[in-house]
Parts: C-alpha cells; structure tokens; sequence
C-alpha cells in the first residue's frame, strides 16, 4: 500500500477491505451516507462485525445527519470522534441574490424517489415557496418506483 497519510471514504462500507491493513500513520475519516450503515443489520454477521471495526478504528467518522450519528453511535462509533457532516454548498447572499435575476425562480430537486429520502417534504416547502412566489416551478430528477406516482401527479 502506498503511503497515505489520510484516506476519506464517502461510505463507511468502502472501509472495510482497507481497515485492516491501514498503517498506524495513516488517518481514516469515514462519511457515513445512509444505506451503508442504516442496513448492516440485515447483513451477515461478519459484515456488521466489520463495519463495527471501521466505525471504531476512523480517525473521524462524519455523518449525513443526526439520524445517522445516533446510527453510528450504536454501531461502536466513538462519540468524541463522531459528527454531523451535512453535505451541501453554502451560497453567498450576493451571488444568490443575482442569478436568476429577471429569470422565473426554479427549484431542482436530485434525490433517489423513496419516501425515506424525504422528498415530501421538499414538496412541502415548495408549496410554501409557491405561496408568495407564483411564478415558481419545482422540477425534481430522480428513480425509484417507491415514489414515482406521488410525485408525477
């Protein structure tokens, strides 16, 4: 293995054929995503012992929400060395405010179609937004079958 001083992976499950071999001066930080530690206990046993293995040996383990830190914590995550990382880019006031300036306000959503995603709640807030702004549209992208007829209405 090279020598790597730190290695991110942006699911805890891609950790797992690494942990073992990681040299003691390299540092793991694992993103814990959803689906890669919210079904391990569906998995076979050695899975989840694995799993418990990387969550324990991270460097850092960052999470996509609360939910899924309560999710690391109980799989063996160290609490002093687990937080929420929410994914996302922070838009300054002066470059949102000028954008679609004179254009029609568009909201895009991009989410796999499955009620744990939330996305109704996206359709929520939009009809908020809608209230004050008529002229704005929501276009969502997506798959999945789980969703698809409550959202192509």
């Amino acid at each position: 293995m090279r020598d790597y001083r730190v290695i991110y992976t942006l699911f805890a499950s891609e950790a797992i054929p690494i942990v073992r071999w990681l040299p003691s001066t390299c540092r793991l930080i694992v993103h814990c995503a959803g689906t890669d530690i919210t079904t391990s206990a569906a998995r076979p046993a050695a899975y989840q012992k694995a799993l418990r293995d990387v969550l324990q040996t991270a460097h850092h383990v960052n999470c996509g929400s609360e939910f899924l830190v309560r999710t690391a914590l109980a799989l063996g995550a160290p609490p002093e060395k687990t937080s929420v990382h929410y994914l996302g880019v922070d838009v300054p006031a002066s470059l949102a405010s000028n954008v679609c300036e004179g254009a029609a306000p568009t909201i895009l959503a991009v989410s796999r179609l499955h009620p744990v995603k939330g996305l109704s709640y996206t359709i929520e807030a939009f009809a908020l937004v809608a209230r004050s702004t008529p002229d704005v549209t929501l276009e969502i992208i997506g798959d999945g079958p789980e969703l698809a007829p409550e959202v192509e209405g």
